[in-house]
Formats: structure tokens, sequence, C-alpha cells
């Protein structure tokens, strides 16, 4: 039998204090004994109220300096003790069965080293707990060897909604100690979850488990949606721009550590490389749209196959957009193009 992994949850927080107090209790309030798992916060402030708090409870604090997104994580890890990393955001919320359900999936598979489960969303900010106490997580997670195939790949990625939510996501900690200093310096959140997915894609032998059981809350509140406000459509493609070219730059980042382009001109990329190359292209062919330039050809075909893989009909109409900017280089081809993101994402 596997020898029982150690849990360290690892809980992140910059700038915000309303929530991370219940995400604390939450982890605190789990089935299995507390003895099997420590808790890390790292955060970017100091709080009297909060910092006593913590220390009352046996909480590991770790203050840091603004950073990239990415070094908050990478602190967790290389200040944790555990076998197993699983990781919080502040303004989310463990189930009381999730630490149970993540101990006795590792424990009995010595191979797994990346698991993911599906979580629940609430708007309400009063106990958001109660009504799931009682939920009888019984489905079996499916277990997955690294994809074989760019279209296993985007399927994994896009059906199971990879890159949703950090605080699904639990790892083997040794099998992600060398990677650290590369996830120090990404940016993006959801770049972060997709990072530790290729890393599991990138392994010889090694498993995943994906589990279709809600195991925590995901909090909807006025920082993580722009759906409550009025966004004026320089304001939305400021941010727009500034989001792509940060997802480019990490892209961009991940080609060169994992040697892609080498591998390529070798003939021999990797199932990974050949993920990031033609996501590469996408965020170009965004970026060029959004800016009202032309895009090569080559970058378009590539968009459009990652478009099809993952059925999005925002890459796809950005592809066909990027055809029309290529013979019509307008700012009506651009501001249409902005007004269909809008529409996607609700705003």
């Amino acid at each position: 039998m596997a020898e029982k992994p150690y849990i360290s949850v690892i809980i992140t927080a910059f700038n915000r204090k309303n929530y991370l107090l219940y995400a604390v209790d939450s982890v605190l309030n789990q089935t299995i004994s507390k003895e099997m798992y420590e808790i890390i916060v790292i955060k970017n402030f100091e709080d009297a109220e909060i910092d006593r708090y913590l220390e009352s409870k046996n909480v590991r604090n770790i203050k840091i300096d603004d950073m990239p997104v990415g070094k908050y994580l990478a602190e967790g890890i290389l200040n944790s003790k555990g076998e197993i990393c699983c990781f919080l955001d502040d303004d989310d919320a463990f189930l009381p069965v999730k630490l149970e359900r993540v101990y006795n999936i590792f424990a009995h598979n010595e191979s797994l080293v990346y698991y993911r489960h599906t979580f629940e969303v609430s708007r309400n900010d009063f106990d958001l707990l109660t009504p799931y106490r009682e939920i009888h997580n019984n489905r079996e997670a499916e277990i997955y060897y690294k994809p074989k195939n760019i279209k296993q790949m985007v399927s994994l990625i896009s059906k199971r909604k990879i890159g949703s939510n950090m605080s699904t996501i639990s790892i083997r900690k040794k099998f992600y100690e060398n990677f650290i200093p590369i996830l120090a310096e990404i940016k993006i959140l959801q770049d972060l979850s997709f990072f530790l997915f290729y890393v599991f894609s990138s392994s010889s032998s090694e498993i995943c488990a994906l589990d279709f059981n809600s195991l925590s809350i995901y909090r909807v509140h006025p920082s993580t949606t722009q759906n409550e406000k009025k966004v004026s459509d320089l304001e939305f493609k400021t941010q727009a721009v500034s989001n792509t070219e940060l997802h480019l730059n990490t892209t961009s980042l991940l080609i060169r550590y994992f040697h892609c382009l080498v591998r390529s001109v070798k003939g021999g990329e990797s199932v990974v490389c050949q993920y990031l190359l033609l996501s590469w292209a996408g965020w170009r062919v965004q970026l060029n749209l959004l800016q009202g330039r032309k895009t090569s050809i080559s970058d378009i075909l590539n968009s459009l196959k990652i478009g099809i893989y993952r059925n999005s009909m925002i890459v796809i109409a950005g592809t066909f957009l990027a055809l029309l900017g290529n013979i019509f280089l307008s700012k009506a081809i651009s501001s249409m193009f902005l007004k269909i993101m809008k529409e996607i994402q609700g705003i």
C-alpha cells in the first residue's frame, strides 16, 4: 500500500482581505485529522486581526512583496512539508470532504501527479457550505495517462476545463520541484493552471485524475466578474490587449522552457509543444486583431486549427476576422472582434 501522504494546503491572497479567513476556516473544518495536513497562507499584506487569527489556528503565515502570481505558488511549494500540495484561492472554499478525497486518491495511486475536481458556484456571501454539507461524493475519478496526440490534449483541456480554477487542483510535490523557477515567472492565474497540466503532460508514465465531484466553492463577487458594472469599449480593449500580451509572453516563455522550437526543427516536438505553438499563434492573431494589424497566414491557419480542436467560437470567429483584416485592414474589423469578445464574456 502507498505511504500515507501528508497534505499541504497553500492559500494565496493578493491585496484582498474580505474572504481569507473564510477560506482558512473551510480548510480547518475537514473530515480528516488535522495531523494529516498543514495550512500555509501566502499573502502580500499584514493585518493584525488576520495575523492573530492565523497564529491562533497554527496556520503558517508568509508575507511576500508584490510578485508575479506564480511566485505565490512557488513560495508555498518551497515552504511546504507535505507530499501533496492543494491550492486554494483566498475567495474560494473547500467542502469538508475535500482533503479526505485528495488523501484517498493519492494514497492509492503512487503514479498520480495531478488531480482536479469540479466545483460549486455561489453568489452568497454568508454560509456557502451549509447547502453542500450533505453532498455524497460517490463518483469515481477518471484516470488518464499523458495525452498521445494534440486532439487528446485539447480534449482534456477544453472538455475538462483544466484552466478554470486553481482551487480544484492538487499535485504530488516531488514531481514539480524542478519546475518551480519557471512557475515563479508566470503572471496570469489561468496560465498557472495550464502550466501544472503541461508538466504532467510532458511526463513519461505518470497519471492524472479528473474528478467530477464538486469539492470546493467558487465565490462570484464584484472582483471576479465585470458583468455588474459598465465597462467602456476603451477600458475593455485596454484590458484585453494587456491580458493577451501577458498570455502571449507566458506562452513564449513556456515554448522556450520546453525547447519547442528546437524540437520543431528536429521534427520531434512533444504534444505539449504542439499545443503551445498553436496557442502562441492564437494569441498572436488575437493581439493583432485588437490592435488593427495584419496577421501572417501561418498564424491564421494554426489559430483556426486550435479553434476547431477546442470548438471555440471566439477563436474561430477571430481567425476569419483576421483573414478579412488582411484584406480590409481597418478599425472596423478590430471593433467587430472587440464586440464579439464582449458579447461572449457577457459584458
